[in-house]
């Protein structure tokens, strides 16, 4: 008799420390942040996200409540995931493209008002998420991830001055990606290179159609900030080494996972302004007056890896050099 006395008193207590974590944690403004996939550039995203946040005052575990989901690019786990934070939060933040889309959706399908912050999007017009930059929508806004691709054109010529062609990868069902190849490619034009397009569909055809457009003559790659290829680089830059061509890349990552070079933005600090916005619109700012933000020319950085260079005997103009981040990878 007294076990099952002290086993009601223990349900007791546990049962009043869940209420008690339960009102608590009702007190706490909900922040919902679906990430689409896990690369390094959105993983830095989503950091400086919170960081951002939390130097505006809204700190984990004290008035917020942080609730990540990551589907790792699961159309069907996307969707659920969405409507499940977009039910459960007061604001939430989508990271990367399809992620912000699914907020979008899941909001109007629920019939909820919830604002709406997006981060690592390279074209929020194109993808429909907002009509104007300059003027958002009621209850969406954020931050473009819109690379410097004419400036990361122009490194090509700078490595292979007398380069006639070179190939532009990029995965057909991500909006960003082709907007970033279509100005490569025009950019490739105005320096006098001719480009072939490497139409990627998924994971499985990443390392054919790579040497594919290579041994039609390509003499170097370009991979914009692309989700798919950014996760299965090694594969693809195994390809390229084996045939001794060069790959400039979109962002840091990329090269972390053995692009050759990239001058690109540094995600946590796109993270941190993002996390900014929101924590603006938490203290009461309207999002139709948040225009959508970018980071500038000023704030993108040259990352180099040393790795790759040696191996394909690269010669990196000294100006770029000294102005880079180098690393080192397989080591």
């Amino acid at each position: 008799m007294k076990t099952l006395k002290k086993s009601f008193i223990s349900l007791f207590i546990i049962l009043t420390i869940l209420l008690l974590c339960s009102c608590k944690n009702s007190n706490k403004i909900r922040v919902g942040i679906l990430q689409y996939t896990t690369i390094n550039a959105l993983d830095n995203a989503k950091e400086g996200i919170i960081e951002g946040l939390k130097e505006n005052g809204f700190i984990e575990g004290e008035n917020i409540v942080i609730s990540v989901l990551n589907p790792e690019a699961d159309p069907n786990s996307l969707d659920i995931m969405a409507k499940d934070l977009v039910r459960k939060s007061d604001i939430v933040i989508g990271i990367a493209t399809p992620a912000a889309v699914a907020l979008q959706t899941a909001a109007k399908n629920e019939g909820k008002n919830i604002p709406i912050v997006f981060t690592a999007v390279t074209d929020p017009v194109d993808a429909k998420l907002v009509k104007d930059i300059n003027a958002p929508e009621a209850n969406i806004t954020g931050t473009s991830d819109m690379n410097p691709v004419n400036e990361q054109i122009e490194i090509i010529k700078r490595i292979i001055p007398n380069i006639k062609k070179m190939g532009i990868l990029y995965t057909v069902n991500e909006t960003n990606s082709k907007v970033q190849a279509d100005i490569a490619a025009a950019k490739a034009k105005e320096l006098g290179i001719d480009v072939s397009f490497g139409q990627v569909t998924g994971i499985n055809d990443i390392t054919q159609i790579t040497r594919n457009i290579i041994t039609n003559g390509a003499e170097a790659l370009y991979i914009p900030t692309d989700n798919n290829l950014a996760k299965n680089m090694p594969a693809l830059v195994e390809v390229a080494n084996s045939l001794n061509v060069i790959t400039i890349v979109g962002e840091a990552g990329m090269c972390s996972n053995g692009g050759l070079i990239t001058l690109g933005i540094n995600y946590k600090e796109l993270g941190k302004m993002t996390g900014d916005m929101a924590a603006s619109i938490l203290k009461g700012s309207k999002i139709s007056s948040l225009a959508v933000k970018a980071l500038s020319i000023e704030q993108c950085d040259f990352t180099i890896n040393m790795t790759t260079a040696k191996a394909l005997k690269i010669e990196i103009p000294k100006d770029i050099l000294d102005v880079s981040k180098l690393i080192e990878t397989g080591e």
